[in-house]
């Protein structure tokens, strides 16, 4: 997982089978695939900071750090009331 892939030796990694994902590709299918215990780790991520900010503060932070389609699926899941952050 990697922001810049430019510098990567994709060809290498593919024969070692390894694959590069961006991390808000990463995050965005983690959390479609575990949603439950992304949600529990996203709480006790919330939890452990000092500032203890609300779901929807955390949400726009990763959207504003460039994770717009992790974001995107958690702000979805807690409007429709699918998940609990």
């Amino acid at each position: 997982m990697t922001r810049s892939t430019k510098d990567s030796r994709k060809r290498e990694l593919t024969k070692l089978g390894i694959g590069l994902r961006k991390p808000d590709e990463f995050l965005a299918t983690l959390f479609q695939s575990q949603q439950q215990a992304f949600s529990t780790a996203f709480l006790d991520f919330r939890a452990d900071l000092r500032s203890r900010p609300q779901s929807d503060v955390l949400i726009e932070r990763l959207s504003k750090d460039g994770q717009v389609q992790t974001a995107a699926v958690l702000e979805t899941a807690v409007r429709s009331g699918a998940a609990k952050l």
